[in-house]
This record gives C-alpha cells, sequence and structure tokens, in this order.
C-alpha cells in the first residue's frame, strides 16, 4: 500500500465517522424536541382545562409558564439545531472523471505515465475536497450539539421560570 491508498483509507473512515455523529446529532436533537413538545402540549391542555374551572391563577400560572417555556425551547432547537445543512458526502463520478480529463488524462490505456499522472493528481484533488467535507461536518456537528446542550440546560432550568411566575400571582 503507498501513502496516497493510506490516505485515502484513513480519510474516508473519518469521514463515515462525522457523517455518523452528524446523523446521530440529528436523531438526539429530535428526541428532545418531541419530548418538550409533547411534555409542554400535555402540560398546556392541563393548564387549560383548570382555565376553564373557577380556580385561583396560582393553581395554573406556574404550569402554563412551564408549558412555553419547553415550547419555546422546542422552537430554539428546531430553528437553530434542526436545520438542514447542504454537505456533500462525495464527488458525483463525472466531477471526477472531468478533472482527470482536465489534468491531461484520457480514459484509454491506464498504464501510460500521462493517465497515472492524471489519475494521481486526481485522486490528490478528492483528498484535498475529502478535507473539507471532514470540516465541514465537524463544524456543522459541533453547532448542532451547543444547541442541545444549550438546550438541556435550559430545560434543567424549566422550574426556575414557573417558580418566578408565582411572584406576579
Amino acid at each position: 500500500m503507498d501513502m496516497l491508498e493510506y490516505m485515502e483509507r484513513e480519510t474516508a473512515a473519518t469521514l463515515k465517522v462525522v457523517m455518523d455523529d452528524y446523523a446521530a446529532t440529528h436523531a438526539r436533537a429530535y428526541n428532545f424536541v418531541t419530548l418538550l413538545v409533547g411534555g409542554g402540549g400535555a402540560v398546556g391542555a392541563y393548564v387549560l382545562n383548570k382555565i376553564s374551572t373557577p380556580v385561583p391563577t396560582v393553581s395554573w400560572l406556574p404550569l402554563g409558564v412551564l408549558a412555553l417555556y419547553w415550547m419555546l425551547i422546542a422552537a430554539g432547537i428546531l430553528l437553530f439545531g434542526l436545520q438542514s445543512n447542504y454537505l456533500s458526502n462525495g464527488p458525483r463520478p463525472s466531477d471526477l472523471g472531468n478533472y482527470f480529463s482536465t489534468q491531461g488524462g484520457d480514459f484509454g490505456d491506464a498504464t501510460t505515465t500521462k493517465n497515472l499522472d492524471a489519475l494521481t493528481q486526481t485522486r490528490m484533488a478528492e483528498l484535498v475536497t475529502r478535507g473539507e467535507r471532514i470540516s465541514d461536518y465537524m463544524t456543522a456537528v459541533g453547532n448542532r450539539a451547543q444547541v442541545l446542550n444549550a438546550g438541556y440546560v435550559a430545560a434543567a432550568l424549566s422550574p426556575a421560570p414557573a417558580l418566578i411566575s408565582l411572584l406576579f400571582t
């Protein structure tokens, strides 16, 4: 195995890992949003039922604030953590063929020096673009993870707004 083959194998494995991480963070964010919306909807339905009966505000206001807060967290994750990123997972065959041709290669005898040089240049160029794709995926995973972590912290602090609402009853 030569160095170019080694680099291709390692970058392919790295790209697969970051693509899997990207998909996993999407699934985690989606599941968390589902929990927040379900919980907020259930608590909101309870609050609407309480509002329709003659009970003191103190019995439903904190729960209403909690439901609204969970919905706002879910909206934030949807807007900033689950947006689509246009990330490439690889080149199209036509792009590789075109690049090979621009490097002086033809699709005839693969053993000629001209074709071997063009193939090496094409493989090197693909390694560069694969490195860029890896960086793009890593950035997207990091951004999504930051939004998701902020959502986790906000949800953990969710009793605070509900308790603060008691001051206004």
